[in-house]
């Protein structure tokens, strides 16, 4: 819902203008936006600083802050990004080891699960 972040349903399809929740208000993509708020950022940290493998799909790597949690990825940590188009890599810290998959999500994870199997 646009007016209440709890109100997460199941969506299997498109929504559209007029879809409401069960407040009345529009049903939106439970996703961030651009310039929104990251509501789990602070959770995310620890958890980033424990990885065995670090992956970012689909992104610019320049909305931050959750572009900046590949800074904290340990520097052996093997670090992936998958992107139809990989972003230039300039001003971006936390990359030692860091693989590029140039490809579609939909392929680039395919190839991942590929290079993670060492096949």
């Amino acid at each position: 819902s646009v007016a209440d972040e709890s109100l997460i349903y199941p969506i299997t399809g498109d929504i559209n203008i007029g879809d409401l929740a069960d407040d009345g208000a529009q049903l939106r993509p439970h996703i961030v936006w651009f310039e929104e708020p990251v509501p789990m950022i602070g959770e995310a940290v620890p958890l980033v600083r424990q990885a065995d493998y670090f992956v970012v799909v689909g992104t610019s790597l320049a909305v931050y802050p959750a572009a900046g949690l590949v800074d904290f990825a340990p520097l052996h940590v093997p670090k992936f990004i998958i992107d139809k188009k990989i972003p230039a890599a300039d001003g971006m810290t936390g990359l030692s080891g860091l693989k590029m998959i140039e490809m579609p999500a939909t392929e680039g994870v395919k190839e991942l699960i590929r290079l993670l199997r060492g096949s």
